[in-house]
């Protein structure tokens, strides 16, 4: 997929900035926007929100966008949607509003939209709650290789919410989104249940290649602090899951997780017991 016009400029402006100093790269979007080219009107609100190479001025720059967004520019739209449904830059959230600006950004293709789109329709956050609704637009930001589109098309494959339960299709869009955040520990978990059927719910057959991909992805979201990786890793080995039992290592693993605030970890913890050798045993 190319870059947008939108992107060139952004690309184009930031080049000029240094090359030129801050000022030139304004001095160029203000021209631009003279004309008419309402990528450019979006390019210097959001410069104003930001304070990059102007004077910060977050009014000032809710108006350009708006401005931008009369026009119908979907990156401006884009924008002021994540400004009203999250509350950036003193702007007071406005669910309903926000959502309207991002279906329109989504409408007319960006893939990031999409995924806003896909999650509030999926969660009901400024619009009614649709499953069906939301999965059918994170479809459509995956296709484009969207992360959050992505994820929560894994989700729903995963939960058979808003859509019928597929677990080979729940870990391909998971491996998808990690391509693109590969940081992301709640899919890294995600992925590793799908993998390795932890609790036998899903009536998989995993291999040994998929329970080590299991073992491994919990592995990397432990050393990166998530306490739902430490309780799952703990799992793996207080019930033999693709590798050898081992209670000591399953109460370690838990007990971190449960330390640290992880409440389904605190529950597991009541059923592991010191034998006469003061070993953990279940």
């Amino acid at each position: 997929m190319g870059m947008s016009s939108y992107e060139m400029l952004v690309d184009e402006i930031i080049a000029t900035m240094q090359a030129k100093g801050p000022y030139a790269g304004v001095e160029r979007l203000e021209t631009l926007r003279a004309e008419g080219n309402s990528n450019a009107t979006t390019c210097l609100g959001e410069l104003y929100l930001e304070g990059a190479g102007v004077i910060a001025d977050a009014e000032m720059g809710i108006a350009l966008l708006q401005e931008a967004a009369s026009e119908g520019n979907p990156n401006a739209c884009e924008t002021l949607g994540r400004l009203y449904l999250y509350g950036h830059f003193g702007v007071a959230e406005n669910a309903s509003q926000g959502h309207e600006y991002i279906e329109k950004a989504a409408n007319e293709g960006l893939p990031g939209a999409m995924g806003i789109c896909a999650c509030d329709y999926f969660y009901g956050r400024g619009v009614a709650l649709s499953h069906e609704t939301g999965f059918e637009w994170a479809l459509r930001g995956a296709k484009l290789g969207d992360a959050t589109s992505n994820a929560l098309c894994g989700d729903a494959y995963q939960t058979g919410v808003g859509t019928a339960r597929n677990i080979p299709l729940a870990i391909q869009h998971y491996r998808e989104t990690l391509k693109s955040d590969p940081e992301n520990t709640d899919v890294m978990c995600d992925l590793a249940i799908c993998l390795s059927d932890i609790s036998n719910e899903y009536g998989t057959f995993p291999s040994q290649s998929d329970y080590q991909e299991a073992f491994d992805l919990l592995s990397r979201a432990v050393e990166a602090g998530d306490v739902r990786a430490h309780s799952l890793l703990g799992i793996m080995y207080a019930d033999g899951v693709g590798v050898d039992r081992d209670y000591d290592l399953a109460h370690h693993y838990i007990e971190l997780a449960a330390n640290n605030g992880y409440e389904p970890a605190q529950e597991m913890l009541s059923h592991f017991r010191r034998n006469m050798r003061g070993k953990w045993t279940v």
